[in-house]
Order: structure tokens, then sequence, then C-alpha cells
């Protein structure tokens, strides 16, 4: 598949060129006069030759799409977890998270798309899907970056009593927010 730009140029762009291979063949014409020999000083007339060649160009282009910004809560000391929805890849393409802005976070598994992060701290984490595919010797890639808001409230817990007893089928609760 494929555009030419101006199909009768020996200079001009293709556009839309498929995934994959693709093969486009050259056609150019030669026309040239040429002139008979009998009578003399002979007669001209047109003579046209076709000459062919083929160019196998093939689309080893990549895209990545790293998931929607997103938000999470955690709390002190752990921090957040969060699952990344990265746009799935599948061989010969391959996919790689990293860390662009991510203090105290920790990637489980760097190459799955869906992969879990664990250990982010207040505030807002950058993380990169790069997806990459290699094709004799010529490697493309993409890149996509997500934004995860981590908010982790301070001091402050919530207390309930952890056991009630009633013999009826209602209950005022009691919370608690407690600052330390």
């Amino acid at each position: 598949t494929g555009t030419f730009d101006i199909p009768t140029s020996t200079n001009t762009w293709v556009r839309n060129v498929g995934i994959g291979d693709n093969e486009y063949i050259w056609n150019a014409y030669y026309h040239f006069t040429d002139y008979t020999y009998e009578p003399s000083p002979g007669t001209p007339f047109t003579q046209t030759c076709q000459l062919t060649d083929t160019v196998n160009i093939y689309n080893n282009s990549v895209t990545a799409e790293a998931g929607a910004d997103d938000f999470v809560c955690g709390v002190e000391g752990p921090g957040a977890t969060i699952n990344l929805g990265a746009t799935q890849v599948f061989s010969p393409r391959s996919g790689l998270w990293q860390p662009v802005f991510a203090p105290g976070a920790f990637i489980v598994d760097p190459t799955a798309y869906d992969t879990q992060v664990t250990g982010m701290q207040n505030g807002d984490h950058v993380y990169r899907w790069t997806v990459s595919s290699t094709y004799n010797s010529v490697t493309c890639s993409a890149s996509d970056d997500v934004t995860v808001q981590v908010r982790i409230p301070s001091t402050a817990t919530v207390a309930a009593p952890s056991t009630y007893e009633i013999c009826e089928d209602l209950l005022q609760i009691l919370l608690q927010m407690l600052q330390e």
C-alpha cells in the first residue's frame, strides 16, 4: 500500500506505507527519435524503451500508548500501588516501562504492559512506556508517558471501634479523625 505524491517524478514522497513488506515497481519510459537508413537522408520515427526496477520497503514503524493519566491514594510508609495500563504489544515488538520521575517507586515487571508499581510516595509520578521493533538490524521505537498523581494523607488516621454488639438492626457509628 502507499500513495505517491507525484507518481511520474523521480523525486517524490510515498505516503501511507503499510506496516511490513511493501513492493513498488518503477516504470520509466525513454522516448527517442531514430531514422531509417533508406531512403537517404532517412525517415524519422519514434521508439520507446521501457525500463523497470523494483524497490522493497519494510515499514517497521511502531506506536506507544502508555494509557490514561491516573490518581491513587496511599498510606504513609508503604506508599501507594497501581497497575499501569499501556497498550499490549506482540512479538516481534517489545515494550519497556521506565521511571521518568518516581520517588520511592518500584516497577514490578518493566516489560509487562500492565505491570504493577509499588512504593509510590506523595507527589506526581511519571512513567514512560517505550515500544521497540527490530528488522534487519534497524530498530524503530516510540514512547509515551503517563502521569500518576499520588496523594498520601498526612499523619491523620481514622479510628473506629473494632467491635459492636447490637440487639436491633440499626446502629449509629461514631468515627474519629485523629491528627498526630
